[in-house]
């Protein structure tokens, strides 16, 4: 039986399935967090524990689902993700402890596993290589930017409307894009939708000054993503303890609007030009920013410290997304599993972020703790500058 659907663009399609599973994803995970701290009154480290089982729902599967949708199909991956949401999404709203949160947490990301590596996968299979900085730059744009709204409503409605209302609205956008992945298709003229015809693509020449070895940008990309990934989990889940008596849950929120916005901001540059292409300045630029913005957030005794802190962080969280995504899904030959090992990489920056930041904050003070998240991005640079 052929099943007719709803033919867009690429563009038309992906990005607004980034916008919409990052914007209500983040709602929810915000909410969580409040929910921990605020209603449940969990301590530094159970924060940190909460974070990192989010994250160890991520990782574990990220590289089976890559590869397992090369045979099973992008679009069923997808929808099984979005179905699972649904339920994660739903059931929150009713649990009453903070160990109950790890479960749902852990389910939560779980699920949101079976969506990006395969959604990758499926937006670098169906663009041709000489476009596909512009069109990741685009679709990190469209993922960002529902991040950005995602904590602001999450943090509003907590603040407005009432505890719970996060989650049902993350549940009725999960319903709406199960929709749209079932009745849309991507318009791809070379391959089918699907993972066996996912072509083995020549690796393109690095003509430039650097060193003439793929591995090395691949590398340095995969490093610094997994170094933000660990900087920013690690704040989010501790920024309920940093801000305790100085913003509301609708002014975190906020400030995590501001962290996105300056990785948006990295997405343009980095998007709409290629001037950093294979380059050593960008792991610098991407180093320089996350220190700074660690530096401004645990110093900070105003709104205008927090803004510039936030806005550094996800500025240069953006560079070091950028880089990976990039150098992860050009140089290699199997997108399905370039993405997966992305993601897990991620998810494992994401695990250890909180778990760090939760075990120094329960001994010490919770603004020391992220002047400490240097040292891991200093423990970096001999894996970045490594031949």
């Amino acid at each position: 039986m052929r099943i007719y659907r709803i033919t867009l663009s690429n563009r038309a399609f992906f990005y607004p399935i980034g916008f919409s599973a990052d914007c209500f994803n983040f709602t929810a995970i915000l909410a969580e967090t409040f929910l921990a701290s605020s209603l449940f009154g969990a301590t530094e480290l159970q924060m940190g524990v909460l974070g990192a089982c989010n994250a160890l729902g991520y990782m574990l599967p990220c590289v089976a689902t890559g590869l397992i949708s090369e045979r099973l199909g992008r679009r069923v991956m997808c929808a099984l993700s979005a179905a699972g949401l649904i339920a994660v999404n739903l059931t929150e709203p009713h649990l009453r402890s903070v160990p109950a949160l790890y479960v749902a947490g852990f389910l939560r990301m779980f699920a949101t596993s079976f969506l990006w590596p395969p959604l990758i996968a499926w937006l670098t299979q169906s663009t041709r290589h000489r476009n596909l900085s512009g069109v990741l730059g685009g679709f990190n744009f469209s993922w960002a930017s529902g991040i950005m709204t995602g904590f602001f409503i999450g943090g509003w409605a907590f603040q407005h409307i009432s505890p719970t209302a996060a989650f049902y609205f993350s549940a009725s956008m999960a319903l709406l894009l199960l929709i749209f992945v079932l009745t849309c298709t991507p318009r791809i003229h070379d391959v089918e939708d699907g993972g066996q015809s996912d072509a083995l693509q020549p690796l393109p020449q690095i003509k430039r000054h650097e060193p003439d070895h793929a591995h090395l940008y691949i590398r340095q990309g995969l490093l610094l993503n997994t170094g933000a990934c660990f900087v920013t989990s690690m704040v989010l889940y501790l920024f309920p303890k940093i801000a305790a008596g100085q913003l509301t849950e609708a002014a975190q929120g906020t400030m995590h609007s501001v962290r996105m916005g300056g990785q948006v901001l990295a997405f343009l540059l980095f998007g709409r030009t290629a001037v950093w292409h294979y380059r050593g300045w960008p792991v610098w630029l991407t180093l320089g920013a996350l220190a700074t913005g660690l530096v401004f957030i645990s110093s900070a005794h105003s709104n205008w410290f927090y803004l510039v802190g936030c806005a550094a962080l996800g500025f240069g969280a953006g560079a070091a997304y950028s880089l990976s995504i990039f150098y992860s899904l050009a140089l290699t030959r199997i997108k399905g599993l370039g993405s997966g090992i992305q993601e897990s990489l991620i998810g494992a920056g994401l695990l250890l972020g909180p778990l760090y930041g939760g075990l120094i904050a329960s001994m010490t003070d919770v603004r020391l703790t992220v002047i400490a998240a240097l040292i891991p991005l200093a423990l970096l640079l001999p894996w970045l500058k490594a031949r």
